[in-house]
């Protein structure tokens, strides 16, 4: 393993030594971890977690909102859901997969699921076939509008699987030079 030692210089205010682990002896280094003292250092739409000094997505659900209501505080990511919020009744969040579905254990728990309960789930799919033009999850038995990148294109060619939607990013390296990915979308960094 090699290790690299750099310096970066953040927003003209802070230079700080940050050392990469290179991939198996390749030479790449990643250097998509943002370092800050503030969130004002951050780019926008991130925020400063102060005990250890990078900039993240969120850091707790209140920095999160849309679609995305939920922080995941494992991967510090904005999700579709979580254990405390996300979903309206009678659904309940599959944490698994970061999705809204109502929790079942017989088939007349699922009124109006086409297939009903499927895995302790009410499904309205089993395959594509049910879904007319969208695409079946069939971890949380809902119609989307992609499971696999292949369901998407354009400018929105990334599947982001805990809500079923296509967008432009999942990750800095999906962004065109020194952008980020913030909540599939490309931003520029400062």
């Amino acid at each position: 393993m090699k290790w690299l030692i750099g310096l970066l210089t953040l927003c003209s205010c802070t230079t700080i030594t940050v050392n990469f682990e290179a991939d198996g002896g390749s030479g790449a280094a990643d250097a998509s971890v943002w370092r800050c003292a503030a969130t004002s250092e951050c780019a926008q739409g991130l925020v400063c977690d102060l005990d250890n000094g990078q900039c993240l997505e969120c850091l707790g659900n209140s920095d999160c909102t849309g679609q995305t209501p939920s922080c995941n505080t494992l991967t510090h990511r904005c999700v579709t859901c979580g254990a405390e919020v996300g979903c309206s009744l009678p659904q309940t969040c599959i944490l698994k997969v970061e999705a809204c579905a109502r929790v079942c254990t017989e088939d007349s728990q699922c009124p109006g699921a086409k297939h009903g309960c499927q895995k302790r789930v009410c499904s309205t799919c089993e395959n594509d076939s049910d879904c007319a033009g969208l695409h079946c999850n069939t971890s949380t038995g809902a119609c989307v509008a992609c499971v696999i990148d292949s369901h998407c294109g354009g400018g929105q060619p990334k599947c982001q699987s805990a809500t079923g939607t296509c967008v432009r990013c999942l990750v800095k390296a999906d962004c065109e030079g020194t952008d980020a990915c913030l909540r599939g979308a490309c931003i520029a960094s400062h």
